[in-house]
């Protein structure tokens, strides 16, 4: 673990999920293979999206995309001709 992203990881609540352990594994892999510059990098990203805000914009857009009924000809909630 690099000391770019070691830090944001421990501030981050336990892995309690099965999800959560597996997007820590899959960071530290991430981290273990980036260079120098990727490394910073990914320890921002991963910082900015571990805040409150950040989480809770993902997950409302999240929620959004997926309870928007389609609006092809069609669908259940297209008009008919």
């Amino acid at each position: 673990m690099s000391p770019e992203l070691a830090p944001v990881l421990r501030g981050m609540p336990a892995a309690a999920s099965r999800t959560a352990r597996l997007d820590r594994d899959l960071l530290a892999l991430a981290d273990g293979v980036a260079d120098a510059g990727q490394r910073a990098r990914l320890a921002e990203l991963v910082q900015l999206l571990a805040t409150p805000d950040a989480a809770r914009r993902c997950t409302h857009g999240s929620t959004r995309r997926t309870t928007q009924r389609p609006t092809t000809r069609g669908s259940p909630s297209s008009p008919p001709n």
